[in-house]
């Protein structure tokens, strides 16, 4: 078949190819082509319109995903994974096709829409080197933090939304690997922070401690550069961990609250702080609250109430949600400013993705249905 005078960008292949964890090898099988082939075709190579409209259908995008230039990509930036040492290659690709997709998509509504001003201090930590940074740094740097957004000693009644209000940019999606619970990084080209969140792993507390321990990678790792990521990657992980305890948990108060370590007083402190019963134990053993004696008969405890699959309050609350994509979207079409197709091709022509990264469902990207009444030209009336 004769080729498609198009502009077929190939990096757009390979993101969607990397996304659905496709091989070059098993791409080419399902097309009919070799793996040579394929390569090409992701280095720019012009696809005949049979294989083009193989590719639409095999990683479901309509053509126009694939003549779209690449306007995003995290080459330069650190991507902070949550666990992802631990995935195959295939789901670390995965991962980091999504993430530039996001911060596609986040940039260019960045151009249309006024966010909220970023509202970070990024003089709170004076280390380059994640290796200086001590645990009662994280506690000061924690306790700062919240004295810099004003929140008191109080608990934060809302993680996810603190975060919007304060110009991070969150979402909350399922990814295809379950090993990535999360990732954060530093947008350098529109100078904004984007936290993502899997909301298919977390309970409403689990996804506030996720959220906030991402948070912790914002504000403690500022600086640290993408090559160095791999070899402090342990570190990395501890440290946001310990941050997102100290800030859900300011130690002075938390302690203080503390009479007894029962199960029945932990739950109830839950209640209260909104943060796991495993998270709390964890955190009186960093405060020294407990020795080592008295948190094992804890954890025991904890374990046999069968806390460790399912903790109270779990299955009843339900996990905060991102609102300011989702509004911003909103905004573009009840202002006229697009209608619901354009926006689809102007953001990301994928509508399932595109409400994924965006909060609402792929309905809100097809254009609305006009009902209209027949009027009757003369005045009927029934037979008697």
């Amino acid at each position: 078949m004769s080729e498609v005078p198009t502009s077929f960008v190939g990096t757009r292949l390979k993101q969607a190819r990397e996304v659905f964890g496709i091989s070059v090898e098993s791409l080419g099988d399902m097309l009919g082509v070799s793996r040579q082939a394929v390569d090409q075709f992701e280095k720019g190579k012009e696809p005949s319109l049979e294989i083009l409209l193989k590719l639409c259908s095999i990683l479901s995008k309509p053509a126009s995903y694939f003549m779209r230039p690449v306007i995003s990509c995290y080459n330069e930036e650190a991507i902070f994974f949550r666990k992802l040492k631990k995935a195959p290659a295939v789901e670390i690709k995965s991962a980091r096709s999504i993430a530039d997709w996001i911060g596609e998509v986040v940039g260019l509504l960045d151009d249309e829409v006024n966010f909220p001003k970023v509202n970070l201090p990024r003089n709170l930590i004076g280390h380059t080197n994640p290796v200086h940074i001590t645990d009662d740094e994280i506690e000061i740097v924690a306790a700062n933090l919240r004295k810099y957004w004003n929140l008191a000693d109080s608990p934060i009644e809302n993680v996810i939304s603190l975060l919007e209000s304060n110009g991070i940019v969150v979402i909350r999606m399922n990814f295809h690997s379950h090993d990535v619970d999360g990732f954060s990084v530093w947008d350098q080209k529109i100078d904004r922070p984007i936290v993502v969140l899997n909301a298919d792993k977390a309970s409403a507390v689990r996804s506030r401690f996720d959220a906030a321990h991402e948070l912790g990678h914002l504000i403690l790792h500022r600086w640290i550069q993408k090559d160095d990521l791999k070899a402090y990657d342990k570190e990395l992980e501890k440290q946001a961990h310990y941050f997102a305890s100290c800030f859900l948990l300011p130690g002075d108060v938390f302690k203080k609250q503390v009479f007894t370590t029962s199960m029945l007083e932990l739950r109830a402190l839950k209640a209260y702080w909104k943060v796991s019963i495993a998270a709390m134990i964890k955190r009186l053993e960093s405060l020294n609250i407990v020795d080592k004696e008295e948190s094992r008969r804890i954890w025991a405890n904890y374990t046999r109430r069968g806390w460790k699959t399912e903790e109270p309050f779990d299955g009843e609350w339900e996990a905060e949600s991102p609102v300011l994509l989702r509004e911003a979207v909103e905004l573009l079409v009840e202002s006229n400013s697009y209608d619901r197709m354009q926006l689809l091709e102007r953001l990301f022509p994928d509508e399932n993705y595109l409400a994924r990264f965006t909060n609402v469902t792929p309905e809100f990207y097809r254009p609305k249905p006009v009902i209209s009444v027949k009027q009757s030209p003369v005045n009927l009336k029934m037979v008697r």
